[in-house]
């Protein structure tokens, strides 16, 4: 093999890592949650419309996600916005939470929940179940039909 043929080959190569590195990284929402596909992956400027607009202002950081999913005639909603650390993502679920637990809105029975070792809190609404937590630097919301919500958010976990 000529010296060419291995400069095109690496060249390749390292084309194909950083391609499959940032596909990556601008996916963090899950292909499937529990046997609910991906339908639909929004990202940027789009899916902090459809998050602001479900809170009636501006409530989101830079980065932010919404994922939907179908399967056996249930559906759900992923939410994801990212901030830049854990103190904001857990300072932005603290007002949420306290906000929900004030009540004049459309969640109830708004709880703190153990799944699978880990917090999360879970509130009813919309005929589906709410699960909100932060991770790390995320801050994740799933809305999921309710037969399936109690497997679903195991299976994130």
């Amino acid at each position: 093999m000529g010296a060419v043929m291995k400069k095109i080959i690496l060249f390749l190569t390292v084309v194909i890592l950083i391609a499959g590195c940032s596909q990556l990284e601008e996916d963090p929402v899950p292909s499937n949650i529990l046997h609910l596909e991906r339908t639909e992956l929004i990202s940027g400027e789009s899916a902090a419309e459809i998050i602001n607009h479900l809170h009636d202002k501006a409530v989101t950081p830079a980065k932010n996600y919404v994922g939907r999913y179908e399967g056996d005639g249930h559906t759900a909603t992923y939410y994801l916005s990212l901030y830049n650390n854990r103190a904001e993502a857990d300072s932005e679920l603290g007002a949420m939470v306290e906000s929900m637990e004030r009540g004049g809105h459309i969640f109830d029975h708004v709880r703190k929940r153990t799944v699978n070792d880990r917090e999360v809190w879970m509130a009813l609404g919309m005929g589906q179940a709410h699960y909100f937590y932060a991770e790390d630097n995320r801050l994740i919301w799933l809305a999921i039909d309710v037969p399936v919500a109690e497997d679903a958010i195991k299976s994130l976990f």
